[in-house]
């Protein structure tokens, strides 16, 4: 998003986490090995969100807890977080090149929730404007994982990110019930990892 190559931006990640402005840890799967670095905002980082919100940064970073960050790669929606976050860096990585570009609003999941009062409850809010036009969407990540049936209701409420058309066809098909609960097919295999672990 803002580095033109992985090494710069590794390069910069690991000074950050060194400095504890960020803060990392490493998932593991039993079937698919170690995967990635993930960062978060580590204590310093904490502190300077909150006070660029006007909160208090002392408070902030005595309440930031590493527990939390170990927590985030134990979970089963971490694959989902880190997708919806991509479709975020894309985004304003595209508009980082374009000058005609740029995402104007995001909201996350809670954040979205809040402001239709529950209404609808997408995973993220955006407002996009390039080459003079803007729009405004509602973005349902999906990975292939979510049941037919809970799918299939967040269509009327949800728009920006409507489900791809073999993904509508495994959903109607009755011989294929439970197509949306299948696991997908591993990108990319890694070795072996004993457990999650931070530096």
């Amino acid at each position: 998003m803002f580095f033109g190559s992985l090494t710069a931006a590794t390069t910069r990640l690991l000074r950050l986490a060194r400095l504890r402005v960020l803060d990392r840890f490493q998932p593991h799967s039993p079937a698919w090995g170690c995967r990635p670095y993930h960062y978060v905002l580590g204590p310093i980082g904490a502190a300077v969100e909150a006070a660029d919100r006007g909160d208090d940064p002392d408070r902030a970073a005595r309440r930031w807890k590493g527990e939390r960050t170990l927590a985030l790669g134990r979970t089963q929606r971490l694959a989902h977080i880190v997708g919806v976050n991509g479709v975020y860096a894309s985004l304003v990585g595209h508009a980082r090149h374009c000058p005609d570009a740029a995402l104007i609003e995001w909201m996350t999941e809670a954040e979205a929730a809040r402001w239709t009062e529950g209404i609808v409850r997408p995973d993220a809010f955006g407002r996009w404007q390039e080459g003079g036009e803007a729009a405004e969407f509602f973005l349902e990540y999906d990975r292939g994982t979510e049941s037919c049936r809970r799918l299939v209701e967040s269509w009327p409420t949800t728009s920006g990110s409507s489900p791809s058309a073999a993904r509508r066809r495994s959903c109607s098909s009755p011989s294929r019930p439970n197509a949306g609960s299948e696991r997908p097919e591993p990108h990319c295999q890694a070795r072996p990892c004993p457990s999650p672990r931070r530096p």
